[in-house]
């Protein structure tokens, strides 16, 4: 049995195991406003609840004490990377804690009951993000391929360098194998860059907001090999994602 974590706090007594993680797969929609009174609108997941049981044992009711204290000054710290298995984490926070302690142990013995909160309701790779490089040449249809290794579809960070001149209104990339579609109508300096983060779901140039000039959709990948296409200006074009699962 893998030992759970949370950042870096390790669950103590070899007990405590993950028992429910169903995922709320109810699909909600939020609108993004932009100028002139449109929206973008875009669909979501609901959260997802995490249930966590064990026993803090000892042959005192001071070192139970003592690991309840550190158990509850880990989990109430605020959100951190959970991890149940050591190629995955979800990021969550502490929604409750309930001690039970055991008859006739002077509570030496305390059951817990933890429920686990994910805004994000995705299990991720523990590595590092992957990143895909491209560079495209303007007047030219660059065309390249994105690899989602896990079973949910991922929200990558697509990055466009301008390291061509100035570039006005001259970016479409679609994601042939969903049909989604992404334009940026607005002005990259030279040497600029310009970054779509769909998870987020900011419109950035060189970290100012540029949401105004985007049209289309957050472009997603599905789970499996993803056909891109890029028309456009001269860039450096990165997708940085990291693999997911349900």
């Amino acid at each position: 049995m893998y030992t759970l974590l949370f950042g870096d706090y390790t669950f103590p007594n070899q007990t405590f195991e993950m028992v429910d993680f169903a995922a709320e797969n109810d699909v909600q929609e939020t609108a993004i406003p932009r100028r002139h009174g449109s929206v973008i609108s875009t669909p979501y997941l609901k959260s997802r609840k995490i249930k966590i049981k064990g026993i803090l044992h000892n042959s005192t009711a001071e070192a139970t004490h003592t690991q309840w204290l550190a158990l509850q000054a880990a989990l109430l710290a605020g959100e951190d990377k959970f991890q149940y298995r050591s190629d995955r984490y979800i990021s969550c926070y502490c929604r409750s804690i309930k001690p039970d302690p055991e008859d006739g142990t002077d509570k030496a013995v305390v059951n817990v009951d933890i429920e686990m909160l994910a805004s994000v309701p995705f299990f991720c790779s523990t590595g590092a993000s992957y990143s895909v490089v491209q560079n495209a040449v303007k007047g030219t249809t660059l065309l390249f391929d994105i690899f989602s290794g896990g079973s949910a579809f991922e929200e990558p960070k697509f990055s466009f360098c301008a390291t061509g001149g100035t570039v006005n209104d001259d970016i479409q990339l679609s994601n042939l194998t969903n049909s989604q579609v992404l334009r940026f109508r607005g002005q990259i300096a030279n040497g600029a860059t310009l970054t779509i983060d769909t998870e987020t779901l900011e419109v950035k140039i060189n970290g100012a907001d540029a949401l105004s000039y985007f049209e289309g959709d957050f472009i997603n990948l599905p789970a499996g090999t993803n056909s891109f296409q890029f028309v456009g200006g001269t860039f450096r074009l990165t997708t940085d994602h990291k693999y997911r699962w349900y």
